[in-house]
């Protein structure tokens, strides 16, 4: 169980940006799998909702963790879909407690598509 925050922005004619703040929860049911869902929302210019679910890789030697799915935005009354590709690095800071630096893009969104970092503050159980 985690919490983003951090910053999104997309290119546009206008550059938009804003933070993000969001939750995600992961079930692993392998050492190296687990499915993934989030719930985001991104402030400033961008305003809107995101949510989606999909599949994380975890590395075997060293913490990285990639994800990748489907979601959707909530913007003005309107859906649309779009694919995530993310990564993070995961610091235990004990046994149950992490941080992660992450990066991320989501494509396939209406203007431009979006890229995103920030940090994961989460817990484990």
């Amino acid at each position: 169980l985690g919490l983003f925050t951090g910053y999104a922005a997309k290119e546009t004619k206008k550059r938009k940006e804003g933070f993000k703040i969001g939750v995600e929860y992961e079930y692993q049911f392998h050492k190296m799998t687990g499915v993934r869902g989030f719930v985001d929302y991104e402030a400033g210019d961008l305003d809107n909702w995101l949510a989606g679910v999909g599949l994380a890789f975890h590395t075997p030697k060293v913490p990285i963790i990639v994800f990748v799915g489907g979601a959707f935005e909530l913007e003005e009354g309107k859906y649309e879909e779009f694919f995530r590709i993310a990564g993070e690095y995961k610091f235990k800071l004990n046994h149950a407690i992490f941080i992660a630096p992450g990066v991320g893009y989501d494509a396939g969104r209406r203007d431009n598509s979006v890229w995103f970092v920030g940090l994961i503050f989460g817990t484990s159980f």
